[in-house]
């Protein structure tokens, strides 16, 4: 056992392809499914809790009546934005404790909240510091959208209005979109993992990696690209039962709402929010799965600045030696001109 440990410890930080990263992240996460869902049980089912809240919420709420309860329904949903980004904190927390545990020890933790329980702390407020920088760059980028929008808009004049106006709006989000995902959510997969993995303030880790992120671009997308695609496909497989009690109360309501008198059997409400809820719970559990295969990517693009460094070392030390060299024998035969002289 402790040989393994030794091997696992040993190989974590190696230069790996997108492939090993995924194949590797997948071996973990399902050589410990039981573990991890014994260490992150409970954060997931705040989670679960709060997704449940607000799909329910969101259901309830007679589209007619939006307008006139805009204040309520504004402050309803700040709380349980709140409350979904503290549970989140707190999720992340959980889940870079293990992480960070995996790092040092090469094994993950078999018990969590008494050992670690500072750890969990530590990174849920780094989680939502980060967080907060994220919201931060997004009202931003917002900001920017609008302004260009507009920019455009009245360069145009009359010619804005109408269809041109609607392909203005299109032309102008689809550039926006497009400047995010190469500035900033590629590179920032890497960034994140890095400022969550590391104990650096945000700035300081961000202007240390996001060079390194772009330098890794092609690799941090591929396999993003294919954990996304394997992620989001079983999720929307779990959600199945979900979607189909959303739909069939969806099509009830507007059923009544002309005129049918047939409703919702006697707890159908019940019963959907027990579905959500194990749906949610489901959602969020699979959903982590994301992160293992970016961990060995983070891993991997250490190892690459580590051996460009140790490198680079190297290369300055063998032009230190030859330069040495160069300087020694021009001086012997500095010497030996005038001793011959």
């Amino acid at each position: 056992m402790e040989k393994e440990e030794y091997i696992q410890k040993e190989s974590f930080f190696k230069i790996r392809s997108y492939t090993s990263c995924f194949k590797k992240g997948f071996e973990l996460y399902i050589r410990n499914f039981k573990l991890l869902f014994k260490l992150l049980w409970l954060p997931i089912l705040f989670s679960a809790l709060i997704q449940t809240a607000f799909v329910y919420f969101m259901q309830t709420i007679p589209q007619t009546s939006i307008p006139e309860n805009l204040p309520f329904l504004l402050t309803i949903g700040g709380i349980l934005l709140v409350l979904w980004l503290l549970i989140n904190c707190f999720k992340f927390g959980t889940l870079f404790s293990i992480f960070n545990k995996y790092k040092e020890d090469g094994v993950l933790p078999t018990t969590l909240f008494k050992t670690l329980k500072n750890n969990i702390f530590h990174y849920s407020c780094r989680t939502l510091k980060f967080d907060l920088w994220v919201i931060l760059y997004l009202i931003i980028a917002f900001a920017m959208f609008g302004f260009i929008f507009f920019a455009i808009k009245q360069g145009l004049g009359v010619r804005s209005t109408g269809i041109m106006g609607y392909l203005i709006f299109l032309f102008t989000g689809l550039l926006i979109m497009l400047f995010h995902l190469v500035v900033f959510n590629i590179p920032m997969i890497y960034v994140g993992m890095r400022y969550m993995m590391g104990n650096e303030g945000f700035l300081k880790s961000f202007i240390k990696s996001y060079k390194i992120a772009f330098r890794h671009w092609g690799a941090i997308f591929a396999l993003s690209l294919i954990t996304s695609i394997v992620t989001v496909g079983i999720v929307l497989l779990l959600n199945m039962p979900e979607y189909i009690l959303l739909i069939v109360r969806r099509l009830s309501t507007a059923s009544i709402e002309f005129g049918d008198t047939a409703g919702l059997p006697q707890g159908f409400v019940i019963f959907s929010l027990i579905v959500i809820f194990l749906c949610s719970f489901l959602q969020v559990y699979v959903g982590l799965f994301y992160y293992f295969p970016m961990l060995f990517q983070y891993a991997s693009i250490e190892s690459d600045v580590l051996e460009r460094q140790e490198q680079d070392k190297l290369n300055a030390k063998e032009d230190y030696d030859t330069m040495t060299s160069l300087a020694s024998k021009k001086k012997y035969e500095e010497e030996n001109f005038i001793y011959r002289s």
